[in-house]
């Protein structure tokens, strides 16, 4: 019994059995993602994380420099805040013929063990790698691979805002964040903002009022942190209708989580007193769409890892930023040992695949070969196109059509996201957002918010539920005891929708369910549909955390 738990363990089905072992803190920010060694092309490390469990898999070269690929599914922090480790295995099947697989004749064996922590702090991120294979021992530092600069996909009208508060160390001559910036917090009236195109792709203009006569604008430059990004410009706020042309108070939006609902991350603003001394605020910006806003690449995000459950034990690894997708497959070759190919430009070929399965992203499949993992040497990295790789969703569903060919051999499969745990945790607290269905008679009803709203969230009724609360009037509420489910790297929500007085909202009008959810440290977003007794309509639900 216990060669078969271990064989199953390590055949990617590992992590749901590894998901109940209680794990320490996980890496923040999330370092979910491709990395690599820019002065060591052609190799890399990808790691998924999930609340407090990571999944790394390296896609290297043997001693004979054929691709060669290990897996350390079950990465925790076993009580240390800033390192995640675990044990590092290599795979093999005795053949293999590419269209079939069986899950039993994987063979499993540890070797070695491997580490991960962060090298340096804010951006870019340095993340130090640390591994042993067969007693070899490797330590790199890596970067996050970055290959989009464009701001397009936060482009939008939201609601949300900054929201700062005076740094603990800050001088006591320093202002309330209530002076510095608009709006103050905690907020005391409805927020929105829009993000619009910069002077280039790479620049944004965010842009809102406060009250009656505050305009303020954020001119930033933008700039991605592989599947993060950044925000970094001068905030100016003047009497409206627009702020003056000159340099304000530096801010620097870091460790951005975007979707296609929203997007959130960690705020910082300096003020320079006469005189010279420098006040600082720290904080959270972001926000939730009102409307609908053109996205590219695919929808919902892909990002992450996606596996069949009858064929455990091989995978796909697929990283999206901007229009453009990072494709790892990890599998076996015809001897049956490890090999991985990649398609590092999967782009949308604008055609669905047929009737049943939605718009392709497709791209060029390459083989490579490269130095020896324990010795680097004067072998130069070769890549070669094998074939081709083809991705699109099922209509209807979540599921992920995979076709791809390696040398004349064309292999079709249906994979699902790979789910080991649950980012329900970081959820909680107060928001500044709101729900946003499309024009119906739904929208007038009271449920929703006309204009951005304050919203809490606080365990539900039950061990895997959440309840959220917002204001509909001076004293009545609406609120969402709502069951929260892990699939990959995105979430969902879903309850009955019970209105009435504050202390007691029991009338219920409906059901809201909440799909293909970001959740980050500093809010979340999704798509959003509410279906009550005379209307159906979707929008966006979600807020950024003050």
């Amino acid at each position: 019994m216990r060669n078969a738990f271990v064989r199953v363990l390590a055949a990617l089905a590992w992590i749901a059995a590894a998901a109940s072992v209680r794990a320490g803190p996980p890496l923040s920010p999330d370092p979910t993602g491709l990395w690599f060694d820019p002065a060591q092309p052609g190799w890399g490390l990808e790691v998924v994380q999930q609340g407090d469990i990571g999944f790394a898999v390296i896609f290297t070269y043997d001693s004979s420099h054929k691709p060669v690929w290990y897996v350390a599914p079950n990465l925790s922090g076993n009580g240390a805040p800033t390192v995640m480790q675990g044990t590092l295995y290599r795979t093999a099947i005795p053949n293999f013929s590419g269209g079939t697989f069986d899950p039993r004749a994987v063979g499993v064996t540890a070797v070695g063990n491997l580490q991960i922590s962060y090298a340096s702090a804010g951006a870019p991120r340095l993340l130090a790698l640390g591994y042993s294979v067969d007693g070899v021992a490797v330590s790199k530092t890596l970067q996050a691979q970055t290959w989009s600069s464009s701001a397009q996909n936060l482009l939008g009208s939201y609601a949300g805002q900054f929201f700062f508060t005076k740094a603990a160390d800050a001088s006591s001559q320093c202002p309330s964040a209530d002076t510095i910036a608009s709006p103050p917090t905690p907020p005391t009236q409805p927020f929105a903002f829009s993000v619009d195109p910069g002077a280039t792709a790479d620049r944004a203009n965010v842009r809102w009022t406060s009250g009656a006569s505050t305009a303020c604008r954020l001119d930033a430059g933008y700039a991605r942190d592989g599947q993060l990004a950044g925000l970094a410009g001068d905030l100016q706020c003047a009497t409206a209708p627009s702020p003056p042309a000159v340099p304000g108070d530096p801010v620097t939006v870091t460790s951005i989580v975007a979707g296609s609902s929203g997007f959130s991350g960690s705020a910082r603003l300096q003020h320079t007193l006469t005189g010279g001394a420098v006040c600082s605020y720290n904080g959270t910006f972001g926000g939730v769409l009102q409307q609908a806003a053109a996205r590219s690449g695919m929808n919902p995000d892909p990002t992450g890892l996606w596996f069949n459950p009858q064929e455990s034990g091989w995978g796909l690894i697929l990283t999206q930023q901007g229009p453009n997708i990072f494709a790892a497959l990890f599998s076996y070759g015809t001897d049956g040992k490890a090999a991985w190919w990649v398609a590092s430009n999967v782009v949308d070929t604008g055609q669905p695949v047929n009737l049943l399965v939605g718009e392709a992203f497709a791209g060029p499949l390459y083989g490579t070969t490269g130095p020896y993992l324990g010795a680097p040497d004067n072998t130069a990295l070769a890549a070669t196109q094998v074939g081709t790789l083809r991705v699109a969703y099922v209509v209807g569903t979540d599921l992920l059509s995979l076709s791809y060919t390696v040398n004349g051999t064309t292999v079709e499969k249906t994979l699902t996201r790979q789910t080991w745990s649950s980012n329900a945790g970081q959820l909680g607290g107060s928001y500044t957002g709101g729900l946003f269905p499309s024009a119906s008679a739904c929208g007038s009803s009271g449920i929703f918010a006309p204009r951005p709203t304050t919203f809490n969230v606080t365990p539900g009724t039950q061990p895997s539920s959440l309840l959220f609360t917002w204001g509909t009037g001076i004293d009545t509420v609406c609120q969402v005891d709502a069951s929260y489910t892990q699939t990959g790297q995105l979430g969902s929500l879903s309850g009955l929708v019970q209105c009435g007085p504050v202390g007691n909202a029991t009338a219920t009008v409906g059901v809201l369910t909440v799909t293909s959810a970001t959740v980050g440290a500093s809010g979340f977003s999704g798509f959003a549909n509410f279906t009550g007794n005379s209307c159906t309509a979707d929008g966006f639900v979600g807020g950024v955390r003050h």
